[in-house]
């Protein structure tokens, strides 16, 4: 499935100003639909790279009607893939791909082990465009999650920083972040 998108300037829905480079097509990608613990992976078309992404999930509920799932992985691959893996349940991958942009990599952070953040800096010479995380979330024992992903956004304290934060003492997390070179 690709979808293009053309627009020198949008709003989105919450007011901010949004731009696409002139001469930009943002496209998206879509993964496999896969069962629980398999990785779902949307590729962007050779000559674009990822700016972003994220997934769709059926999750799976206890007998008693309790939310008994997490998303283990959201977060891009490398340049050209985002990557979504649900512990429980079903989930499929879709990535923003565009045209004009320049190259993106990827980075991995520190792990944040018993509720502290994960930070994943984006070197020097880059900016930070998103990120995601991989979660080793905290479950009992009647498959109920104890644990869930408290944040995955820009660190609002370090700069060109994207972080992730796991609920419980016993679960962890690596924030990823996707940072795009300096033209």
């Amino acid at each position: 499935m690709a979808v293009a998108v053309l627009a020198a300037v949008g709003l989105m829905g919450d007011g901010v100003a949004q731009t696409v480079a002139p001469g930009s097509t943002v496209t998206v990608a879509e993964g496999d639909l896969v069962e629980a613990e398999q990785s779902s992976m949307a590729t962007c078309p050779v000559g674009t790279h990822v700016i972003g992404g994220g997934y769709r999930t059926w999750p799976k509920y206890t007998d008693s009607g309790a939310y008994a799932d997490n998303m283990d992985i959201n977060a891009p691959g490398d340049t050209r893939h985002w990557l979504v893996m649900s512990h429980k349940g079903r989930s499929r991958a879709y990535a923003l791909c565009d045209s004009a942009s320049a190259p993106t990599n990827r980075w991995s952070g520190d792990g944040g082990l018993g509720g502290e953040m994960s930070y994943a800096k984006c070197p020097d010479g880059t900016n930070l465009v998103t990120g995601g995380y991989h979660f080793w979330p905290n479950y009992g024992n009647d498959g109920t999650p104890h644990d869930s992903v408290d944040m995955n956004a820009p660190a609002p304290d370090r700069p060109n920083t994207w972080a992730a934060k796991a609920h419980s003492k016993d679960g962890s997390i690596r924030a990823v972040a996707l940072c795009r070179q300096n033209r």
